[in-house]
């Protein structure tokens, strides 16, 4: 990936982490500007299964040195029928963080199943 591909995604993580606090789901629109929706992982897990492809992840480690526990992640995928969506969540455990540090982008997996199995 090359450095401005990697700086715009982070910066992309970063707005919708920060999205995905509010109240309301807002729609996102990805780097072309097509409507993206985000749902946090305890939303996601409800869905009905369906086949998707991971098209990007992050997983933000917490700094040992401030004493903080918990993970941010967001992974973006793209169902079967082209329709992108976002996952993320601010507080997820360290499993949930192996769960998405597992997950190779560009493969296809069932979903949610793939992102909420052991959590």
């Amino acid at each position: 990936m090359s450095l401005n591909k990697l700086a715009l995604f982070k910066i992309t993580a970063v707005f919708l982490l920060v999205a995905s606090c509010s109240k309301q789901v807002p729609k996102q629109s990805d780097t072309f500007g097509r409507p993206v929706k985000t749902y946090d992982v305890s939303t996601f897990a409800k869905f009905s299964s369906f086949q998707g492809k991971i098209l990007e992840k992050y997983v933000d480690f917490p700094e040992v040195s401030s004493g903080q526990t918990n993970y941010h992640i967001v992974v973006v995928l793209k169902k079967s029928n082209g329709e992108q969506l976002a996952v993320t969540q601010i507080h997820a455990s360290q499993d949930m963080a192996d769960i998405v540090n597992s997950l190779e982008k560009d493969r296809s997996y069932t979903f949610p199943n793939a992102l909420t199995n052991g959590i």
